[in-house]
């Protein structure tokens, strides 16, 4: 009985008549047979010797765990797929199916890349500086560190330097992380900038954000830490927590996961957070506060994308933001949504293979034409 299951799974495969389901199951076979020289493709392709392989491996046994598991889905059709150990076997040998052909041209992730403007407008590329003391200003010598991180060392305190800012920027395909002159932590994901005081007041510490950051607040009862974006404030005394104000985006997204934050808006509204809360701003000035998994919120800081039911215009923008591609529908944009769990450090071919297996829609990746890095999104 077991054996005409298989069977079935694999004559549904071939014929590209799969379900989701059935994927899933397939790919489950997969995994509980415990192969470990053969990717998934070349193990499905071998149909005359998968039956002896399986009764060998029949055997009950606990099953491997799990390495990481990568789901796309498609709201569509309310179907799952599950991919597990990650995206390997399609690295070895992939699918079939038009984006494949842009391995050869494959558009790399990002990295940490962001330029510095100093108070005196001189601008350093953090990319192409060398680790180690970068300048010194207003009291302060600023740092570069090889893991990509740029620090604000106080040498003097004068409140002269008050007034004295810096602002740092990463481009499309860039993040980097900085520590404050009080000790602060701030994340910068890609197509973002923070603008803060060389030295922060006596009174309180406020910074601009634009884009998205995670941020890591030094406790200071006496001062404040104020975060301004678009048509909100952040208030905080120490706390964690991730706000995401691209310009382009519907909304305001603050995330806390830990500690106390007030939201402040431009039209007069005052709302607390606790942790594990996430406030929506929106562009009408509403503001609504609902239970999150915050884990979704600050993957991007781990080096993951996270989708959960998202759509697919949105999750465009995440991918070319951090690919540094532009993204163009063909016929308008598909009305589906997408759910997954892939790495940030995957080429984006290997992404959108898996979008495409879900049936959300289908890509064609061109550069070097002329008109730059381009995703082609096709229903």
């Amino acid at each position: 009985m077991k054996d005409e299951r298989l069977n079935y799974l694999l004559e549904k495969y071939h014929s590209n008549s799969y379900t989701p389901e059935e994927f899933e199951e397939l790919n489950n076979w997969y995994h509980s047979l415990n192969f470990r020289d053969q990717s998934f493709q070349q193990w499905v392709d071998q149909e005359d010797e998968l039956f002896a392989d399986f009764q060998q491996r029949i055997a009950p046994k606990p099953s491997r765990s799990l390495l990481r598991r990568i789901a796309v889905y498609s709201s569509a059709a309310a179907a799952m797929i599950i991919i597990s150990a990650g995206l390997w076997f399609f690295r070895e040998q992939p699918p079939t199916i038009p984006v494949s052909q842009a391995k050869i041209d494959s558009i790399k992730p990002g990295g940490n890349k962001a330029y510095l403007t100093l108070a005196d407008g001189s601008k350093i590329s953090l990319t192409d500086a060398a680790n180690g003391a970068l300048a010194q200003q207003a009291g302060i010598q600023i740092i570069k560190t090889a893991d990509g991180q740029l620090i604000y060392e106080v040498l003097s305190v004068s409140s002269a330097d008050q007034n004295k800012f810096n602002t740092i920027e990463t481009p499309r395909g860039g993040q980097f992380q900085i520590v404050l002159p009080d000790g602060s932590k701030v994340w910068l994901n890609a197509a973002s900038s923070l603008k803060y005081p060389v030295q922060f007041s006596k009174d309180e510490r406020k910074v601009d954000l634009q884009g998205e950051g995670y941020f890591e607040i030094a406790k200071d009862r006496e001062r404040p830490f104020r975060v301004r974006s678009n048509n909100q404030t952040v208030e905080v005394l120490g706390t964690h927590f991730n706000i995401s104000a691209y310009e382009e985006e519907k909304s305001i997204f603050t995330t806390l996961l830990e500690g106390s934050v007030k939201i402040l808006t431009t039209e007069g509204l005052s709302r607390t957070m606790k942790p594990g809360e996430q406030s929506e701003l929106s562009a009408g000035g509403k503001l609504n506060i609902s239970q999150v998994n915050t884990s979704y919120a600050v993957a991007w800081k781990e080096g993951k994308f996270i989708f959960r039911n998202e759509p697919l215009p949105s999750v465009m923008r995440k991918l070319a933001r951090w690919y540094n591609v532009d993204v163009v529908y063909e016929k308008g944009v598909p009305n589906k949504t997408v759910w997954g769990n892939v790495s940030r450090f995957d080429n984006v071919t290997d992404i959108l293979e898996l979008i495409e297996l879900s049936k959300v829609a289908r890509f064609k990746v061109q550069q070097g034409d002329g008109k730059g890095r381009r995703i082609m999104v096709m229903n």
